[in-house]
């Protein structure tokens, strides 16, 4: 632990070992902190695609971001993914940045770790739905996380 200390001044254990529920990435040589929190390797992972495909391929980059989602959140049902992501095109048409903050934003709710991006009202209402309506088939921890984060932005 000593080690762990002095190569990361920064590092505080109690805050960085939050548990499962904000799970740190893990040390393979990809270029990541092995102290990074899972949602911000998946963020890097979304600027990281839309970097590499660049603006040509506006296309490319919804359907691949898409795609990252699906990836990383396959434990949860597909009907619950599905209805996240149905208004995904329609964001992306709208602004490809706008988009990418939203899905972070949900993300971060979904890992359980929600980093306090902005969302409007209808994207709480959103989320919320899709809570009630997969309810029965979500972890527990999660749908009680996620529905204590809609209550205290007052949408219920």
């Amino acid at each position: 632990m000593r080690a762990i200390l002095e190569q990361n001044p920064g590092f505080e254990p109690d805050r960085h070992f939050i548990g499962v529920d904000a799970g740190l990435a893990s040390c393979q040589g990809d270029g990541y902190s092995c102290f990074m929190r899972h949602i911000d390797r998946w963020k890097g992972e979304l600027d990281d695609i839309v970097r590499r495909l660049g603006p040509a391929g506006e296309a490319r980059q919804a359907l691949a971001v898409r795609d990252s989602f699906e990836r990383s959140f396959r434990d949860l049902p597909r009907d619950f993914i599905d209805e996240i992501l149905m208004d995904l095109p329609t964001r992306w048409k709208r602004g490809r940045d706008g988009a990418l903050a939203w899905l972070g934003a949900i993300g971060s709710i979904l890992l359980r770790d929600y980093d306090g991006a902005a969302l409007e009202k209808a994207d709480w209402e959103e989320l919320r739905e899709a809570l009630a309506d997969s309810g029965g088939e979500l972890d527990l921890e999660l749908l009680t996380y996620a529905m204590a984060l809609v209550v205290e932005k007052g949408y219920l």
